[in-house]
Formats: structure tokens, C-alpha cells, sequence
């Protein structure tokens, strides 16, 4: 292994966080949170309803490769393929047990899920929402969030109201939390072609036929097989690195990978109907740029830096918060959307930070406790080693 390889990517080493990961994960929330605050804005909100002819401006963030820096759907299929990733390194690594997986796993997911919701709730008190906003989107979302409609999004499973949108993608999280095993077995027994040919035939089916399961577990099962078989995908690298112009690898690499994910941005000015053909595609370009992120050597270094791992230790937090907060800056601007976004970005992480710190961290801190104190009740021989979660 190359001396500039990091440790934490080999598999003999003890199971840590990937900095650079991190850095990703806190890029792709901001992502999420760019996306929401410009559906806020009338004009670039025209962009994704048909119908609604966009500025020349609003043309240009959103037909070009300026939409990287708002593609939310694309980010959350990023999510799903990180997600798959780390928790089937998880898996793999030394005083993994599954008795204390399942328990850590759900409380380390629905505890904040619980406090969301709250505050969620808490934004609809004090900014009133009346359906009438110059926005096509905000104008769509609820005015009003029942008890009903609130333990609906708690319990997740069964499907969200919608008042919360980003909790849609939790639900996925949740079955694939709970379906680990099935992947992480397939993943060994199954050849990695195979995998890969099921996997984009089943998302690309489940878009056509607009089953959701078909559509987004086995944008779960990308990241599954990348963990699955990371030796071989880290030898390509390495090779890479060996090579004189490797930069020039790697860039080519994030230029077709984001132009992947992009994939639909490309065609929707000329008719919407490509979507659906095109998410095989995005979720391609959402692992080209995940294992960019491990393996080149300037991704590592600028997602590894301190700005960059802050924004990941806040994502979760980031995530489930903003959406909520958008909305309440848009009605207490109207008119001035632009402002209101402004702000409500600024706002969104300074709640995202804070959210981390008052509910996210003391949840995962309990989540570790339930999770040791399981595997001792249901295997009491076992030596609890010290685990980070994903």
C-alpha cells in the first residue's frame, strides 16, 4: 500500500470515521439546504414545474453545471450510497455484533427523527402558513401539522405526511437500516457484476413503473457492493496514483461523475419525460463522486479539512432541521424571497449546529449505551468493545 494511503482505508484497520467522508456528507447537506432555499425563490422554483418558464438567470443555475451546488434529489441518492458504504464497513469491522446494531442503529435514527418533528411543529406556531406564497413550492407545502401528521413522520415507516419533505429519504434509511443482513450477504455471495446489472435494472424499472422500494433500496446496494469489494476498488487507485498525470484522472473522473449526477439537467429543458430514464445514471455519478472522495488525493484533502468535517458532524442535524426554517423565512419575506433565503441559510446551520449539540450528540451518545447494554443482555460472554457509529 502506498505510505500516502490513509489507514483508516484499509481493511485490517479498526473501524474509525473517513474524514473525507464526512466532509462529503456535510457538502451533500449543504447541497440539500441550497436546493430548498432556492425552491423558496419563485424564479428558480419555475425550474422544476412544468409550466412556469424560467428567467435567463434562473436558465443558467439550473440548466448548467451551476446546479451541483442545488441538486438535492442527486444529493439525497449520494446519502443513500454513503449510507450503504459505511454501514456495511460497519459490519466488517473488529467487535461488530448485531445485538448491538439494531438497537443503536434505530434509537441513533429516530431520537433526532422525534426532535425534528418537534420543532417542526414548534415553526408552525410561530410563523402561520397560508398556501398563498409566490413560490410554486412553499405554496405546496402544509399550512398546518396535526398531532396525526406529526407521529406519522415519527414512526417513519409506514411513510411521512410531507410536512417535513426531507424525512421522506428516513424512511429508506430505516428498511435498509433493518434489511443489513440481506444486503451485506448478497453483496458476499453474489458476483459483483451481477449485482450491478440487478441494481440499475431494478432502479431503473421502479422509476418507469413508479415503484418506490424498486426505485431507492438498491441505490443502497450500490454503496453495499463498493464496501463489499473496496480492496479491489482501492487497487484501481493506487494504480491511478502511479501514474504521471494522475490529476488528470481524477479530474476527468469528478467532471463525468457530476455530469451524471446531473444527468436530467441536461435534457430538461428540452422535455421532462427523461427523469425517469435517467436515475440509473445519477446514482452512477452520486458513487463516482463517492469514491472520489476516498481515493484522490486532493478530494481527501479539501473534504478532510476542518470547515469541510464540521459541516459532516452537523449534516444530520442540518438535514432534518432547515427545511421547516425556509419555509418560515419565505413567509416572513414575501416578496423579498432572495433575502429570505439569504438568511434562512445562515439561520439553518446556526439551528443545525445547535440541534447537534442539545439533541443529536446526546442521542448518539445514548444510542452507544443501548447498544452495549443489548449485546450484553442478549450475549453476555461477549467483551463490549468501544464502537463508533456510523
Amino acid at each position: 500500500m502506498r505510505s500516502d494511503q490513509p489507514a483508516e482505508l484499509s481493511p485490517a484497520s479498526a473501524i474509525g470515521r473517513i474524514p473525507s467522508l464526512d466532509g462529503l456528507r456535510g457538502t451533500a447537506a449543504v447541497v440539500v439546504l441550497l436546493h430548498h432555499a432556492a425552491l423558496a425563490v419563485p424564479g428558480l422554483a419555475a425550474t422544476y414545474y412544468p409550466g412556469r418558464p424560467p428567467s435567463v438567470a434562473a436558465s443558467w443555475l439550473a440548466y448548467s453545471p451551476l446546479h451541483l451546488a442545488w441538486a438535492g434529489t442527486e444529493a439525497v441518492y449520494l446519502f443513500f450510497v454513503l449510507s450503504g458504504f459505511v454501514l456495511t464497513r460497519l459490519v466488517s469491522s473488529r467487535g461488530f455484533s448485531w445485538e448491538a446494531y439494531y438497537p443503536s442503529r434505530m434509537v441513533r435514527l429516530y431520537l433526532p427523527v422525534i426532535g425534528a418533528v418537534v420543532f417542526a411543529a414548534v415553526t408552525f406556531l410561530l410563523v402561520h402558513r397560508t398556501g398563498d406564497a409566490a413560490s410554486p413550492w412553499v405554496a405546496a407545502r402544509a399550512v398546518n401539522y396535526s398531532v396525526g401528521r406529526a407521529l406519522t413522520d415519527m414512526a417513519l415507516v409506514g411513510g411521512t405526511s410531507g410536512a417535513i419533505t426531507p424525512l421522506w429519504s428516513l424512511t429508506w434509511e430505516v428498511i435498509f437500516s433493518l434489511l443489513l443482513p440481506v444486503y451485506v450477504f448478497v453483496a458476499r455471495a453474489v458476483p459483483a457484476w451481477v449485482q450491478l446489472v440487478v441494481a440499475f435494472a431494478c432502479i431503473e424499472i421502479g422509476a418507469v413503473l413508479a415503484i418506490a422500494p424498486l426505485t431507492f433500496l438498491p441505490i443502497f446496494a450500490v454503496g453495499v457492493l463498493l464496501a463489499s469489494r473496496w480492496d479491489s476498488v482501492r487497487a484501481i487507485g493506487e494504480s491511478v496514483e502511479r501514474l504521471r498525470w494522475s490529476w488528470l484522472v481524477w479530474l476527468i473522473t469528478f467532471l463525468v461523475s457530476a455530469g451524471l449526477a446531473l444527468s436530467y439537467w441536461w435534457t430538461a429543458p428540452f422535455s421532462t419525460a427523461y427523469y425517469t430514464w435517467l436515475r440509473g445514471p445519477i446514482v452512477l455519478g452520486a458513487a463516482g463522486l463517492l469514491v472520489l472522495s476516498l481515493l484522490s488525493p486532493w478530494a481527501r484533502r479539501v473534504l478532510s479539512s476542518k470547515p469541510f468535517r464540521w459541516l459532516g458532524s452537523i449534516s444530520f442535524s442540518l438535514y432534518l432541521t432547515h427545511e421547516p426554517i425556509v419555509i418560515a423565512f419565505a413567509y416572513l419575506f414575501p416578496g423579498r424571497e432572495v433575502l429570505g433565503s439569504l438568511i434562512a441559510i445562515v439561520v439553518s446551520i446556526l439551528v443545525g449546529w445547535l440541534f447537534f449539540l442539545v439533541v443529536e450528540r446526546p442521542s448518539h451518545r445514548f444510542s452507544r449505551w443501548v447498544g452495549k447494554r443489548a449485546r450484553l443482555l442478549l450475549s453476555p460472554s461477549a467483551e463490549v468493545a468501544r464502537e463508533p457509529s456510523p
